[in-house]
């Protein structure tokens, strides 16, 4: 099959590319029975181009495709690498399942990073030589070739940025003592071999291994040795690592506890502090006398009127308000927290030490109606409020008498 402008047209048509042949940036071109490559004069913007699978004898036609970044040659029939002369930006060239017998006509390639020469006729060092020409080279595939010189091990490790290389398939792996620990020791940059990533842990071994053979002049039994002792350090460094690690994360979960209770700490102090003076709360309870007022009302209310009341429940009627010439009694306690809350916020600075620690108990009425009686005349926060409170006591004893029971909560408002 010829490889004629038609034809090429007809391909970007049938694999929808562009009719114009300059705007396309690749062609496949693959797997087509083509004998040779020509007529590609008018693809110059071209960039990737498949062309394996044909039966292609020589690189030829590719002289204005001057932008090509990789070029796939493999499974044809080529003896020779030539006619790339024009490729100067070619970071990919694929050459597997060829004849070629010599790596060659490289060098002008200066952003050549990937070269697959498998399954050629490379067979010594000297095939493999112009490697050296190109330093970009970083991954180079030569497995499965027909290469059964050691010294080709010489010429891997002159090269400065190999990072991959694939050598298996080749008579010279089993010509090469410790075959692997060699390569990765002479290939310092070297990441990948064969089947395999090099890993750090392997680097260190395989250098160590190879340093004390070179130092013994080849005694194979003191490099194992200082393998094995490696080994054991950098099980020991991972030991540590792992430990320190746990500590590490040990301390962000104290950190992380303490830094959870201070806040809890804090969000229990705001819940104590009141946000419009700042002050502390106190909590308070409500005295006995309204506190027993309210707990009647309510048993009236939720409770059936019909239904009989047991003797001595909370519905048993309030008793009589006090007269005047009666002492009302004080919780001193109480009348001391009703204080602080009445001048809070008000500047007053007055304080009701002296009144509680005085004697007011509940037993000498002849003291309660004469320290009532200074309160009423008294003037100021201490004698306003005491005031106040004997008024407001006599008032709620005496609605305590007026109000009737309710059964109805609508009726409350």
């Amino acid at each position: 099959m010829e490889m004629n402008k038609a034809t090429l047209r007809k391909i970007c048509k049938d694999l929808d590319l562009y009719s114009t042949p300059s705007i396309n940036d690749r062609l496949y071109l693959h797997y087509k029975g083509f004998r040779r490559i020509e007529n590609l004069e008018e693809y110059t913007n071209v960039k990737v181009i498949w062309l394996e699978g044909n039966g292609f004898n020589k690189i030829e036609g590719l002289t204005e495709m001057r932008e090509l970044r990789s070029l796939f040659l493999h499974e044809n029939l080529l003896e020779t690498i030539e006619g790339l002369e024009a490729q100067v930006y070619l970071d990919t060239l694929n050459l597997t399942q060829n004849h070629i017998a010599k790596i060659e006509n490289l060098s002008h390639m200066t952003a050549l990073t990937n070269l697959s020469m498998k399954g050629n006729y490379l067979r010594t060092a000297d095939d493999i030589a112009h490697v050296l020409e190109i330093p970009s080279l970083s991954v180079l595939d030569i497995q499965s070739n027909r290469i059964a010189d050691p010294a080709v091990v010489d010429v891997l490790a002159q090269m400065p940025n190999l990072r991959v290389l694939y050598l298996q398939g080749n008579d010279v792996v089993k010509h090469i003592k410790q075959y692997r620990k060699t390569v990765v020791a002479r290939c310092k940059n070297l990441r990948y071999l064969d089947d395999r990533p090099v890993f750090d842990d392997e680097r260190r071994r395989v250098n160590a291994w190879y340093k004390v053979l070179e130092d013994t002049n080849g005694d194979m039994d003191a490099a194992l040795q200082a393998e094995r002792d490696e080994l054991v350090v950098i099980r020991q460094e991972k030991k540590d690592k792992d430990e320190a690690n746990f500590r590490y994360f040990e301390e962000i979960m104290r950190k992380g506890k303490a830094e959870r209770d201070r806040r809890e700490s804090s969000n229990n102090q705001q819940d104590e502090t009141s946000p419009y003076s700042g002050e502390k709360i106190v909590p308070a309870e409500d005295c006995k006398l309204v506190r027993e007022a309210r707990e009647r009302r309510w048993a009236a209310v939720v409770n059936d009127e019909d239904v009989p009341v047991p003797h001595g429940s909370l519905l048993t009627l309030p008793p009589p308000p006090p007269s005047k010439a009666e002492v009302v009694e004080v919780d001193a306690d109480r009348l001391k927290l009703l204080h602080d809350c009445a001048v809070v916020g008000t500047g007053a600075t007055a304080a009701m030490d002296a009144f509680v620690n005085e004697t007011f108990t509940l037993t000498n009425k002849d003291k309660a109606a004469k320290k009532v009686e200074q309160f009423q005349q008294m003037d100021g926060p201490r004698g306003g409020f005491a005031a106040r409170l004997a008024a407001a006591q006599d008032d709620v004893a005496a609605k305590l008498m007026t109000t009737p029971l309710h059964t109805n909560m609508a009726e409350l408002d």
